[in-house]
């Protein structure tokens, strides 16, 4: 079982000519609403790529609560666990993208803070039944990091993404089996330039922290996979005409792990990963673009 302890917003896409610069005013083109938030969106891709998955998260006895779990569950995603409050609304992303399928991001936390410690503790029995445990950075360090220890107790395999990268804990390296990064994150968590970190490099903090392996994704330049004491391996990113690059990072983390819980070598493992991220930025949306398991393997096929 796959278990997703993270973030459920609802996105709020404001499609614009370009993003704006500091200081700058742009008119939108047109603005609709999806169900996301990074933990939620690689619930689902985890999901559509067949995978067992339970979620851990909170959401706001509103409307917007209401359509997100039905998002969850419509997507094969074990919502029974998620947790719904009265006192904040639910929380949300709101996603400006331009023309060139570029976006930025800004989240309004309120029931994704909702996720605390005690709730985290309250649903142990989750982490004995795990084989890996996905999590980011929108939800409080300190949950984050007693879902570690518990994913520690219970010899569950730790993928940690830190996005957004700003509220990174030198902590929540401690207990990770695999770090999933961008460019940018990287370069946060390595004091290098991405232009310049090497294969010692990542060595190096998987030394230090007593990591397994890396994956660096890399856009249209694919993904490295890099294992302690290992040489590194890039795999090549599927060639596609993206309209939307929302999600795409999501969608190829969940569906990776999916394979890995079913025994899967790296190879077999990234090559489904990347397909599914290569079909799902050539559609608009987020979860709803996520590309089934059956949709990926008749393009592997």
């Amino acid at each position: 079982m796959v278990l997703v302890v993270g973030s459920i917003n609802m996105d709020v896409n404001i499609r614009v000519k370009s993003l704006p610069k500091p200081g700058e005013t742009v008119l939108a083109k047109g603005i609709t609403q999806s169900p996301g938030g990074k933990g939620a969106n690689q619930a689902v891709a985890a999901a559509k790529s067949g995978g067992d998955v339970v979620m851990l998260g909170c959401v706001g006895q509103d409307e917007a609560g209401d359509a997100l779990l039905q998002s969850l569950r419509e997507f094969g995603v074990n919502t029974d666990y998620i947790k719904r409050t009265d006192e904040v609304p639910s929380s949300k992303a709101y996603i400006n993208i331009s023309d060139d399928s570029e976006n930025h991001i800004v989240v309004d936390s309120s029931a994704n803070f909702m996720v605390s410690p005690e709730y985290i503790a309250s649903h142990e029995e989750l982490f004995q039944q795990a084989d890996y445990c996905i999590m980011q950075l929108e939800i409080p360090g300190d949950s984050v990091y007693a879902a570690e220890k518990l994913c520690q107790k219970y010899g569950v395999k730790v993928v940690w993404n830190p996005s957004p990268i700003d509220s990174y804990e030198e902590r929540l390296l401690e207990h990770v089996d695999t770090l999933v990064v961008n460019e940018t994150e990287g370069e946060v968590l390595s004091g290098i330039p991405a232009d310049q970190i090497t294969e010692a490099d990542w060595n190096q903090l998987m030394e230090k922290y007593d990591i397994r392996s890396v994956v660096q994704t890399l856009g249209s330049r694919g993904s490295k996979l890099y294992v302690r004491g290992e040489e590194a391996v890039t795999f090549p990113a599927v060639k596609c005409d993206a309209i939307d690059t929302t999600g795409a990072g999501d969608t190829f983390l969940g569906a990776l792990i999916t394979m890995f819980s079913e025994g899967k070598d790296a190879r077999e493992a990234f090559r489904f990963a990347a397909v599914a991220s290569g079909i799902e930025v050539t559609r608009r949306g987020t979860q709803s673009a996520m590309p089934t398991r059956d949709e990926v393997l008749t393009k592997i096929d």
